[in-house]
């Protein structure tokens, strides 16, 4: 019985061999029918080849055609009708953009600058928006800036950034007392985003009325921020007259904002003079000294005026030199 079943057994597998030999040449190995179909048609593209040779080429995309340029006269057109704050950033596209946005911008011999609230002025015309908070607008050779009187740190970047842009043209400037410390902060060592901590200190503590000032060394420097103002206009209230007396403290001499030689005229306008007190006259005069206002003799004056009154201001006191 044993026998008989190796017999079988290996008789199965004899039979099994063969079948599995046959799959796997079929698996494996093309058929002749295969090979004859793959050379057909290895024949018949070497026909169409030779048909049509220059069958890839045909097929190609051509050539992209280069655009006729713009003239000059309608690019510059184009740029004047951009915003400004687009007219400054295309100074960088090359020169001749450059030369005629920095001769438009040559044209502008007059700057006032405010701390207000910037929403009164968003929306009418000519004003733009530089920044969230601050706000620009250019009437022939005049320029406004209003930087809200919440600004932030990202504020007082763009807006010096934006200043210096008209600084070399300017004749005559108007300023609040926070812009005067603002540029002269600017010029100094501390940088803004430091003086601007100093600034949220001193709001904690709401001891903008202390006497609490900074240490900075002094600027040796030779140029020049206004170099061609004749005539500067500070505007302050007793509660901004610290920012006044604070300019002492960072090391630029007023020879570094202004040239004295050139100066015509330099006015100190106090609103809200019914609420001056001690404090705010000891204000007054460490910037008077930081100005040099001895100096300027006749040229210098000092205003008190009241609040009603802010954009066409009168004498009520004589000139104090």
């Amino acid at each position: 019985m044993k026998l008989m079943r190796k017999f079988s057994l290996r008789r199965q597998r004899q039979l099994q061999q063969p079948q599995s030999n046959e799959e796997s040449d079929c698996g494996m190995r093309p058929s002749s029918s295969w090979r004859s179909m793959r050379s057909a048609h290895s024949s018949s593209s070497m026909c169409c080849d030779d048909v049509h040779p220059h069958f890839h080429q045909q097929t190609n995309h051509p050539a992209p055609q280069s655009l006729p340029s713009l003239p000059f006269d309608l690019i510059t057109r184009i740029i004047d009708e951009c915003p400004v704050k687009q007219q400054i950033r295309m100074r960088i596209v090359s020169r001749a953009v450059k030369q005629h946005v920095e001769a438009k911008l040559s044209k502008v011999t007059e700057m006032d600058v405010r701390k207000d609230d910037v929403e009164k002025f968003v929306g009418r015309e000519d004003w733009q928006l530089l920044q969230d908070q601050v706000a620009v607008c250019i009437q022939k050779d005049t320029v406004k800036f209003v930087v809200d009187s919440r600004w932030t740190a990202r504020d007082t970047v763009t807006l010096v950034g934006a200043m210096a842009v008209f600084r070399k043209n300017l004749l005559s400037v108007s300023i609040d007392a926070p812009i005067a410390e603002l540029i002269v902060v600017s010029l100094s060592v501390l940088g803004l985003n430091r003086w601007y901590a100093f600034q949220c200190y001193m709001k904690a503590l709401d001891a903008f009325d202390a006497d609490v000032h900074l240490e900075c060394d002094d600027i040796q420097s030779s140029e020049v921020y206004w170099p061609q103002v004749r005539e500067i206009t500070v505007r302050t209230t007793p509660q901004q007259a610290n920012h006044l007396a604070r300019v002492l403290d960072y090391g630029v001499r007023c020879n570094l904002v202004f040239n004295r030689i050139n100066i015509l005229l330099f006015r100190l306008f106090v609103y809200d003079s019914q609420c001056t007190s001690k404090i705010v006259a000891r204000h007054l005069y460490n910037f008077r000294c930081w100005a040099g206002s001895v100096g300027f003799d006749d040229r210098f004056e000092q205003q008190f005026l009241d609040s009603t009154a802010p954009t066409s201001p009168q004498k009520t006191n004589a000139a104090m030199g």
